[in-house]
């Protein structure tokens, strides 16, 4: 299982604090209201595919998850236009593995969201953000879109 690999900090012993994020009221909820709304997109595709398809939902879960990360770094861009790679990478992890905007979202996401940005940010691929969405997805096995 997931929590079993040798990059989970669990295995690996380690205890890895991570403070709240520094964000603003305003970008809080814009975040909240997207990531609730990538949820609800990931939930109807589910629903559509069936319950007896586990493979196909933990595809679009994967999906969703990496979209809900490219999308916390874009609106953190998008108020900072001046956020450095470092700022940027420190920002996405502290907001994936705290509760404060993404404590909301229910288990399957949130996990994935957490196993798509690791929490040991040694297991990252790349030291920024989007190196690290990018190098995971070219990493995923190809999947025909229907």
């Amino acid at each position: 299982s997931a929590t079993d690999s040798p990059c989970s900090p669990a295995m690996a012993g380690l205890q890895i604090e991570v403070e709240e994020p520094d964000l603003s009221m305003e970008l809080m909820g814009q975040l909240r209201v997207h990531l609730s709304a990538l949820e609800a997109d990931y939930m109807k595709e589910v629903r559509k595919e069936g319950s007896e398809a586990p493979a196909c939902a933990a595809s679009h879960c994967e999906k969703y998850s990496d979209l809900a990360a490219a999308e916390i770094a874009c609106m953190l861009q998008s108020f900072n236009p001046e956020i450095s790679e470092e700022d940027l990478a420190r920002d996405v992890h502290s907001i994936i593995h705290t509760q404060s905007v993404v404590g909301h979202l229910h288990p399957p996401m949130l996990t994935a969201l957490r196993e798509c940005v690791p929490l040991d940010r040694r297991a990252w691929f790349a030291n920024d953000i989007h190196r690290h969405l990018l190098r995971q997805r070219r990493r995923r096995p190809f999947r025909k879109v229907l």
